[in-house]
């Protein structure tokens, strides 16, 4: 975890620098175009010339829409308490990603060249399914090792979603950009669906009673998640003020989403630990606002 912070710290300091380091240009040298001394004669005036152009972000602020799909994974602490291992009374639950969806407005401030400063409001749909089995070994007449119960639930969340992110952007025509920072969400909806199944007598024939329900749970996670994100994607501009934008982006989650009084209620873990953390991809349409009067 360590490494990962120290990896995107160095990303965020020293990637521009060493963009505008390459191209030789910097503040110092010029401020905007109508200070470029461009020498149709000199070919390596015509160059510098190019470089900027190529560089410069004429536009300030950027409005636009997008969303896409993500698939989220659960991680976290989910080691038994002791008198629930095997040969007692074994509990097993085992987590799978699931696929949900996201759209949102984003919003951009361009400084003059490269660099941007990236954030807007999403609606984040997540979801992950967990698998749970207990066998009761004491107690019954049941054979050891014999399921006596399971269930099968679907988790399933929705977060408006605020990031702040640093970006840099290279090329004209057809931009590369990457992007790196945190974002904040904020849960609105949370819901459980399970199936369960419950063996209702342990001598004889398996005979299980299976039952549905869906529940809302969100008293039972916290209401803010936070961490990093970072993504890169590809940009092409159509015409003056459209932008057509791909991105994929990866949020990681720092904060357990159970609350810890409800981490401590749980029967069977010894601690209780829930990060959800998503990867997915986005498709947007921006706008572009308030030429810089330096390019007019």
């Amino acid at each position: 975890m360590n490494q990962f912070l120290k990896a995107l710290v160095i990303l965020l300091i020293f990637t521009p620098g060493i963009a505008l380091a390459k191209t030789g240009l910097n503040d110092q040298t010029y401020t905007n175009i109508s200070e470029y001394p461009m020498n149709p004669n000199n070919p390596d005036s015509i160059k510098r010339q190019k470089m900027y152009d190529r560089y410069f972000q004429k536009y300030r602020l950027m409005i636009g829409i997008e969303g896409g799909l993500n698939h989220t994974f659960s991680y976290g602490d989910f080691s038994h308490k002791p008198e629930y291992e095997y040969p007692y009374q074994n509990y097993k639950f085992d987590r799978h990603s699931r696929s949900g969806y996201s759209y949102g407005l984003s919003l951009q401030w361009n400084f003059k060249k490269w660099i941007s400063i990236r954030s807007g409001l999403s609606y984040d749909y997540k979801a992950f399914y967990s698998e749970t089995s207990f066998n009761n070994n004491l107690g019954s007449n049941s054979p050891p090792g014999l399921i006596t119960s399971f269930s099968n639930q679907t988790s399933s969340f929705g977060y408006l979603t605020i990031p702040l992110m640093a970006k840099v952007t290279f090329g004209k025509k057809i931009q590369i950009f990457c992007n790196a920072g945190i974002f904040a969400a904020f849960l609105t909806k949370q819901t459980d669906d399970v199936a369960s199944w419950l063996k209702n007598n342990y001598e004889g024939p398996e005979v299980y009673d299976y039952k549905e329900s869906s529940n809302n749970g969100i008293q039972n996670y916290r209401k803010m998640d936070a961490g990093l994100s970072c993504g890169a994607g590809i940009g092409v501009p159509i015409g003056k003020h459209l932008l057509i934008s791909a991105e994929c982006r990866y949020n990681y989650g720092l904060r357990n989403s159970w609350r810890p009084d409800y981490s401590k209620e749980q029967p069977f873990l010894a601690k209780g630990e829930l990060l959800l953390r998503t990867i997915g991809g986005n498709i947007g349409i921006a706008y572009k606002f308030s030429a810089r009067e330096t390019d007019k």
